[in-house]
């Protein structure tokens, strides 16, 4: 009986550092992009439960329009360790814009308080890595050295209002390099973020909530989301 119960200790104690190392699993988002002349590539990944669950999205084009962007972007889809994929073309033009921006200011009005819900989501993520190399020039030594100066500033600005969004664990890395030989621009961005599992299931449950109480309920968001 006493050995019976300690099997039963012993299980329940497996099971609960278990269920420990679950929630404190990091799910690591990473992101690059890249652009050298009209050459533009972009890839996003999202590893979770170990690398358990692996979601990665690419856009080796993008080519702008008069109109718009057309894009084509490769999936793999969500598995549990499947490798599944796809890839299609796609277009955004001012009209998709216009919708997606009033559908955005629709879930704002009609749900309570998504903003704070976002600012307390982003207060858990951690940026561990943020790399922004950048060349450019024009032909011009002078307004090669202004457009530096202004990309700098571009930079610096933007990591002060990141850092009041999310923490930085790790110095961002910026470097803006003029080049005064020929008209040229390339730039790369590269960066890493993560949240604990346990954080996002609990942002997702809080996010239902909210969508509940909403006027229209999760319905509303279905669609607005199939709409977009």
């Amino acid at each position: 009986m006493l050995g019976y119960l300690y099997g039963w200790i012993i299980t329940l104690v497996v099971l609960l550092l278990l269920a420990a190392a679950l929630m404190t699993a990091p799910i690591r988002i990473r992101g690059e992009i890249r652009r050298v002349g009209s050459d533009d590539d972009m890839e996003f990944s999202v590893r979770a439960l170990f690398g358990l669950i692996y979601l990665k999205k690419r856009i080796p084009i993008l080519r702008f329009t008069g109109t718009g962007f057309d894009f084509r972007q490769e999936n793999d889809k969500l598995d549990i360790g499947g490798e599944g994929y796809e890839s299609l073309l796609d277009r955004i033009d001012v009209q998709k814009m216009t919708e997606m921006i009033e559908n955005s200011k629709k879930m704002l009005l009609r749900t309570e308080d998504l903003t704070g819900w976002i600012r307390q989501m982003l207060r858990r993520v951690n940026l561990k890595e943020w790399k922004w190399n950048t060349s450019v020039g024009v032909d011009d030594a002078m307004w090669t050295a202004m457009i530096t100066g202004m990309i700098w500033s571009l930079k610096t600005t933007s990591i002060g209002v990141i850092s009041q969004l999310v923490r930085l664990t790790s110095t961002p890395l910026l470097t803006v390099e003029p080049d005064y030989r020929r008209a040229h621009f390339s730039t790369e961005w590269s960066c890493i973020a993560q949240i604990r599992f346990g954080y996002a299931i609990l942002a997702g449950l809080q996010l239902l909530l909210r969508m509940k109480r909403a006027k229209g309920g999760v319905k509303l968001w279905q669609n607005i989301l199939f709409k977009a």
